[in-house]
C-alpha cells in the first residue's frame, strides 16, 4: 500500500504534517497437523515504513510562527500465530506480534520513542453444541500503541488561554519540558 498525507491545519498551534505511508504484509501460512491434529501456523511481517513529518508552529493569526515541533516517526512490525484444533469442538490459539517504533524530536535531538513492544495473545474457542450455534470463548491479549502524536498537557489560566507543555523523558529518567505560550484565547466550557 501506499499512501500520502499532507495537512496544514491552524488550531491552538500550526500543524504542519506530512505523511509518507508505505507497506506490505507478507504472509506464510502452514496447514501442517500438530500431534496428528488440525493446524494452521501463520507467520507475518509488516515491512510498513509510516514516516510522518509532524511540525508545529506557534499560531500567528492562523499563519505559521516559530517553529515549536518537528518530529519523525518510523514503525516496523511482525507477527507469529498458530491455531490447533486438538478436538473438534476446541480450537486453541496463540501469538505475538513486535511493533518497533522510533520518534525522533529533530528540535531538540532526542527519541521521543524509541520503543519495541512485545505483544502476546492466547485464546481458545469451544463448541457447546454441534451446529455451532452456542460457543464459549476465552482470550487474553496484550496491546501497545505508540504514544500520542501530541503528548501535550493542556492547562488553562484564568482567562481562558490554551498553554501546552510538552514533556520528555529521556532514558536516564530526568524530564524536560517546552512549554508553549497561550496562543489564542478559549472558553473553558467549550472544551470537554
Amino acid at each position: 500500500y501506499a499512501q500520502y498525507r499532507d495537512i496544514d491545519h491552524p488550531i491552538f498551534e500550526v500543524i504542519s504534517q506530512v505523511s509518507r505511508d508505505y507497506g506490505a504484509e507478507i504472509r506464510y501460512e502452514n496447514t501442517i497437523a500438530l500431534g496428528a491434529r488440525q493446524n494452521r501456523f501463520t507467520l507475518g511481517v509488516q515491512p510498513a515504513l509510516q514516516n510522518m513529518d509532524n511540525r508545529q508552529f506557534q499560531n500567528v493569526s492562523g499563519e505559521h510562527g516559530d517553529l515549536t515541533r518537528d518530529e519523525k516517526d518510523k514503525v516496523f512490525a511482525f507477527y507469529a500465530q498458530d491455531a490447533w484444533t486438538p478436538n473438534p469442538r476446541l480450537t486453541i490459539n496463540g501469538g505475538v506480534r513486535v511493533d518497533i517504533n522510533r520518534r525522533f524530536d529533530e528540535i531538540l535531538q532526542f527519541h521521543r520513542q524509541k520503543a519495541t513492544m512485545v505483544q502476546p495473545r492466547v485464546g481458545a474457542s469451544y463448541m457447546i453444541t454441534d451446529d455451532a450455534r452456542n460457543v464459549l470463548r476465552a482470550s487474553y491479549g496484550r496491546l501497545a500503541e505508540q504514544v500520542n502524536g501530541r503528548d501535550y498537557m493542556v492547562t488553562f489560566n484564568q482567562v481562558g488561554g490554551v498553554e501546552t507543555t510538552d514533556a520528555y523523558i529521556a532514558p536516564d529518567g530526568t524530564r524536560t519540558d517546552v512549554v508553549t505560550p497561550p496562543t489564542r484565547t478559549v472558553d473553558p466550557r467549550l472544551l470537554f
